[in-house]
This record gives structure tokens, C-alpha cells and sequence, in this order.
């Protein structure tokens, strides 16, 4: 379950700086903020920034994956939980650091996890075949895609 967790934290990183990159270019209304001679250095830098910042959220969102993996519910209520969890978790995780850094939550700094909810929702959606896998490995006798008939969980 960690490494599931972990190779979607990483890709969630890696979509990261692009997403920021688009969030700016949405923001600003140009590309001149999207591509200029610094952008390969500012992706490097919102990329090593938040694998530091998202650390937390990554045991955290380790620990949320178990609790749903382990519930009763269908293979894509749990897709859903662990969509809404690693959101929240972000968003969390951004609201931490502005109380951390301020003492105060900034409107701006929960704008700015917008990037940071985007990509992580991405990279669950990239490895929803994986999620599937994850949930048949420990569970072989439920059904892939029904949302109606909850999993009886037999210990």
C-alpha cells in the first residue's frame, strides 16, 4: 500500500510545477508568464518545494489509503474517498503552511493549493488501473466497477 501511495505522490509532484505553471497562465491571462528563460528553473523549485512540503501529507495520505482499502464499500466509493482524501490532505497540508508561516490562512495561499489539488487528483485518476489492482490483490472475490452492492469483508 506504500508504494501505491508513493508513486502517486511522486507523479502528483512531478505534475506539480505544471500545473502551477497553468494556474499562472489562467491567473495572469498570457503565456509571457508560462515560458521565459527562468521557467525551467522555477519548475525545479516548485518541484524540490513541494516534495519537502508534501512530505507529511504523503505518511498521511499512507495512512488514509489503509482505512479505505480495508473499508466495506465498493471498488469506486473507495476510488471517490481516496480522490476527496488526497484533496483534502493538500489542501490541509497548504493551510498548515500558511499558519505555520503567518499565523494567519491567507486567501492567496489556498488559491495557490489549487495547482497542488489538480495535480494530485490527476494522479490518482492515472493510477485508478493500479487502485483496482491494489483493492483485487487483498479482496479477489469482489467485483471491479459496481457502485450500488457494498464488499462483504470477511477478516
Amino acid at each position: 500500500m506504500f508504494l501505491h501511495t508513493f508513486y502517486t505522490w511522486l507523479i502528483a509532484n512531478l505534475l506539480h510545477p505544471l500545473m502551477f505553471l497553468f494556474f499562472f497562465f489562467f491567473r495572469d491571462g498570457s503565456f509571457s508568464s508560462l515560458f521565459n528563460a527562468e521557467t525551467p528553473e522555477i519548475c525545479l523549485l516548485i518541484f524540490i518545494f513541494s516534495l519537502l512540503i508534501s512530505l507529511p501529507a504523503l505518511l498521511a495520505g499512507w495512512l488514509m489509503l489503509g482505512m479505505i482499502v480495508l473499508s466495506s464499500y465498493t471498488v469506486m466509493a473507495r476510488f471517490m474517498m481516496w480522490l476527496i482524501c488526497a484533496s483534502a490532505l493538500v489542501l490541509l497540508s497548504f493551510l498548515l503552511l500558511s499558519l505555520f508561516l503567518d499565523g494567519v490562512i491567507d486567501p492567496e495561499i489556498i488559491s495557490l493549493s489549487v495547482p497542488g489539488i489538480v495535480a494530485a487528483s490527476f494522479s490518482i485518476c492515472i493510477r485508478y488501473k493500479h487502485f483496482r489492482k491494489l483493492i483485487s490483490s487483498l479482496y479477489p472475490e469482489e467485483q471491479d466497477d459496481t457502485w450500488s452492492e457494498p464488499v462483504k469483508s470477511e477478516p
